[in-house]
């Protein structure tokens, strides 16, 4: 059985965290995006999605990831996405998903733009 290409992590203030790996294809990000469904049944409303160990992300997979962060803000959450290499923003422009999300240089940037980490804390935490 393939490894799972990612890694979740629920931060104390409560933002959840996926680091994606490697190929993300379209079965990848619907098992991902599953996941964070069930994150969201448990209460957890905030999520950052870190593409920086993604070599290549499949166009077809970014449908379920627009979708996921359109329903997570509906529900008054939201969906950040950090670490894009130049080559996978351009597959997120070459698809429209680029509109979809806030983007960040990394996971502490992008957990602090939620307001729920303090500047001392986050130094820390940063990786």
């Amino acid at each position: 059985m393939k490894a799972l290409p990612f890694i979740f992590s629920i931060e104390a203030d409560g933002v959840a965290i996926a680091r994606l790996e490697g190929e993300v294809g379209r079965d990848e990000m619907k098992v991902a995006m599953e996941a964070c469904g069930r994150l969201v049944g448990r209460g957890i409303f905030e999520f950052v999605v870190d593409f920086s160990e993604v070599s290549h992300v499949d166009y077809r997979s970014l449908h379920s990831l627009v979708r996921f962060a359109q329903s997570v803000k509906k529900l008054g959450g939201e969906m950040k996405v950090c670490g894009l290499s130049p080559y996978i923003y351009a597959i997120f422009c070459a698809t429209g998903a680029q509109e979809a999300f806030h983007y960040y240089e990394g996971i502490w940037p992008a957990r602090a733009s939620f307001g729920g980490v303090g500047m001392t804390e986050g130094a820390r935490l940063s990786p």
